[in-house]
């Protein structure tokens, strides 16, 4: 009788387990769709009140990499005065041309990559999160913030100097 016991113990153990990663995904689910509705609503209010020389060009989905996971977001690309075309929902967001990373992924991979290897760095993120970055990616991350960073210290030599 005590090994039944021990026998059904562990099998609740497991199903404790397998329950509670189905529920983070289904909430991870959730919150990704929330958060591209909103997304797509902020694209909506900047289409109503952009300026008068920002025309519509047309709308993309493009896959945004957030804390949540991956997100497919639609929004509107505009061509300025200029001719040259923008995404004002991915400037507003912070994000590079090529590189659709929402801040918030680029501080956590940024601050793990102070701490450990680019690699590992890689390995806690996707373990504690709905983030995949391969090691390369957060090295350019990390590249990217420090060239902006010394940017601005070369400025302010210049303006001592």
């Amino acid at each position: 009788m005590k090994t039944s016991l021990i026998k059904n113990a562990e099998e609740l153990k497991q199903i404790i387990i397998s329950l509670e990663k189905d529920l983070l995904a289904k909430a991870l689910e959730c919150a990704r769709e929330a958060f591209r509705k909103l997304l797509e609503q902020i694209d909506s209010l900047i289409q109503r009140h952009k300026p008068e020389y920002l025309i519509v060009s047309h709308k993309r989905s493009i896959w945004y990499r957030t804390c949540l996971g991956p997100i497919r977001v639609t929004r509107r690309q505009y061509r300025g005065q200029d001719g040259k075309y923008r995404y004002i929902l991915d400037e507003l967001m912070g994000m590079d041309k090529y590189r659709h990373i929402t801040l918030a992924v680029k501080e956590l991979a940024c601050m793990l990559a102070g701490e450990m290897p680019f690699r590992k760095s890689a390995e806690v993120l996707s373990r504690t999160t709905a983030v995949e970055l391969s090691f390369q990616t957060i090295h350019r991350l990390v590249q990217t913030v420090l060239a902006g960073s010394q940017d601005d210290a070369d400025q302010a030599i210049t303006w001592f100097e």
